[in-house]
C-alpha cells in the first residue's frame, strides 16, 4: 500500500517543535527522530492502531517485534510483569551501568503492552536512548514503539537525509537530530535466562558487558575468547549456534529485531570478506576484483571459499540457490560491461590496494574510517552510497570480531544475506 502525505521537518529547538511532535504522538500518527544507535520510527507505545501505522510506513512483517524506548527508569515497571521480583531488579542493575545509552533488555511483559509491539510474544525489549533530542522528545510523548526508520530490509538511517529518503510522505513529522554518534542500533541482551545472552550485538560491545556479567554469552557464536580474530592454524568456519535455554516462545516471531529477516541490505550485491590473520582475506579480496576487472595482480597464497549467506528459514536451499543464482549472474554482468564495483576498506588504507585496482576507473573505493568505532558510524551511509552510485556489486573488508567489530560483522553479514558471503580458508 503506498502513502502519500506531507511529511515535515521538526527542529526541536524551535518554539512549538517539541509539542507538535509529542502532539502527533498523542493524536495515534508516527513519528521519526534521532537516537544515538539510528534514527527511530516512533507511535504510542500503548495505541495499537499507531503502531499498525509503524508496520504500514516501513512495510514490515507483523511478526517482527519493536522495541519500547522510554526516557527515564520511572517509566519502566508500567511495562513489564512482576517489577519487585529478584530478576527483575538484577536486570536493571545492569541496565543501569548503560542506561541511558544504546543498551536494550527483554522482560517479560505487562498486558498494557499490545500484542503487535511484541509480535504476540509475552517478553518486550525496552531501552533509554542518551541522545539529548529524544530524552526530551520521550519526556513529552511518552513511552514509544520504536524500529529503525527505513524501509524495511534496507540500511538503517544514520542521518536525516536518510529517514527522508525512505520515509518522505510516509509519515508527518521527521525530528532534526544530525548524524547518529554510534551507528548501529542497541546491543539486545536476555538478562532472565541463564547464562545470560546478547541476542543481537550493537552499540554496546561484550567486552562492556562483562565488565558485570563475565558469564555473558552471544546467540549463535563460539564462546567469547573465539571471536576474536583466528590464529594462522585456524580456519574461519559457520559459527554454530549455541543451544537456547530459555522458556518455550512462538516459533514464528523472533524475541528481538534483526534475528528472523535479512536486514540493512542495499541494492548493491554485498561481498563480503572475513578478516584473517596476517590480512590474508586482502590478498583474496584483490585477486576476485582482479578477476572480475580482467586485471592482474599479485596471486592470493591462501584459498578462497565463497558460500551464500541467506536467512530464509522457511526455505534455506532454495535462498541459498537464488543468491548464488543472483551472484553468478551479477560477475557475469561486471565481466561484459564496464560498470563500475565499489570496493569498502574498513580497517586497512587504501594505500595497501595493488596499482591495477587503486588507479582502475571501474573501481569506486570508500574508506570508512581509521578504527572499529568510525566503521561503525560510517557503514549504513555507506551502504547508501553505494546504491546512490548505481553500484551492482560491493566488495567489503570484515573485521575481526571483537570489540564494535561484532556489530559491525553481524549488520555486514545481514545486508549479504541475499548475496555470496566469502568466508575465508586458512591453509595449513
Amino acid at each position: 500500500m503506498r502513502i502519500t502525505m506531507e511529511t515535515q521537518v521538526l527542529n526541536i529547538d524551535e518554539p512549538g517543535a517539541l509539542d507538535t511532535a509529542a502532539r502527533l504522538i498523542h493524536e495515534g500518527e508516527v513519528v521519526g527522530f534521532p537516537t544515538e544507535t539510528v534514527y527511530g520510527l516512533a507511535a504510542n507505545l500503548f495505541d495499537a492502531n499507531a503502531v499498525h501505522k509503524i508496520f504500514q510506513a516501513k512495510g514490515r512483517p507483523a511478526d517482527n517485534p519493536l522495541i519500547a524506548h522510554i526516557a527515564s527508569p520511572k517509566d519502566l515497571p508500567s511495562l513489564v510483569l512482576d517489577s519487585e521480583s529478584q530478576a527483575y531488579h538484577k536486570a536493571v542493575e545492569v541496565a543501569s551501568h548503560f542506561w541511558p545509552g544504546p543498551l536494550s533488555v527483554l522482560f517479560p511483559k505487562s498486558d498494557r503492552v499490545p500484542d503487535v509491539v511484541t509480535a504476540g510474544l509475552r517478553t518486550v525489549v525496552v531501552r533509554i536512548p542518551s541522545h539529548p533530542i529524544a530524552r526530551r522528545f520521550l519526556a513529552a510523548a511518552g513511552p514509544v514503539a520504536a524500529p529503525s526508520a527505513n524501509l524495511s530490509g534496507r540500511p538503517s538511517p544514520t542521518a536525516l537525509e536518510h529517514v527522508l529518503h525512505d520515509m518522505r510522505g510516509r509519515i508527518p513529522a521527521i525530528i532534526e537530530g544530525g548524524p547518529c554518534s554510534v551507528g548501529v542500533e542497541s546491543t539486545v541482551v536476555d538478562l532472565f535466562r541463564s547464562p545470560p545472552m546478547i541476542l543481537r550485538p550493537g552499540g554496546v560491545t561484550l567486552e562492556q558487558l562483562r565488565v558485570y556479567l563475565p558469564e555473558i554469552q552471544v546467540l549463535g557464536a563460539p564462546p567469547a575468547r573465539d571471536l576474536a580474530a583466528p590464529t594462522a592454524e585456524q580456519s574461519v568456519p559457520e559459527t554454530a549456534p549455541q543451544p537456547d535455554t530459555s522458556p518455550p516462545r512462538k516459533p514464528t516471531a523472533p524475541p528481538t529485531p534483526g534475528l528472523k529477516y535479512t536486514h540493512y541490505s542495499p541494492d548493491a550485491m554485498v561481498v563480503l570478506f572475513e578478516h584473517a590473520p596476517a590480512d590474508a582475506h586482502l590478498a583474496c579480496l584483490f585477486e576476485y576484483l582482479a578477476s572480475l576487472l580482467g586485471v592482474r595482480v599479485p596471486a592470493a597464497p591462501h584459498r578462497c571459499a565463497f558460500t551464500s549467506n541467506t536467512h530464509s528459514a522457511a526455505a534455506p536451499n532454495a535462498a541459498s540457490q537464488t543468491a548464488r543464482a543472483k551472484h553468478a549472474s551479477t560477475e557475469r554482468e561486471i565481466r561484459s560491461s564496464d560498470v563500475r564495483i565499489g570496493l569498502c576498506l574498513t580497517a586497512s588504507s587504501p594505500a595497501v590496494i595493488p596499482a591495477a585496482l587503486r588507479d582502475h576507473p571501474r573501481v569506486a573505493v570508500t574508506s570508512l574510517g581509521p578504527d572499529l568505532a568510525a566503521v561503525q558510524r560510517a557503514l549504513f551511509d555507506a551502504l547508501r552510497q553505494c546504491d546512490a552510485a548505481a553500484l551492482p556489486l560491493v566488495v567489503v573488508e570484515g573485521v575481526p570480531r571483537a570489540g564494535e567489530g561484532l556489530a559491525i560483522m553481524n549488520r555486514l553479514g545481514k545486508a549479504a544475506a541475499q548475496t555470496a558471503t566469502v568466508r575465508m580458508a586458512i591453509d595449513r
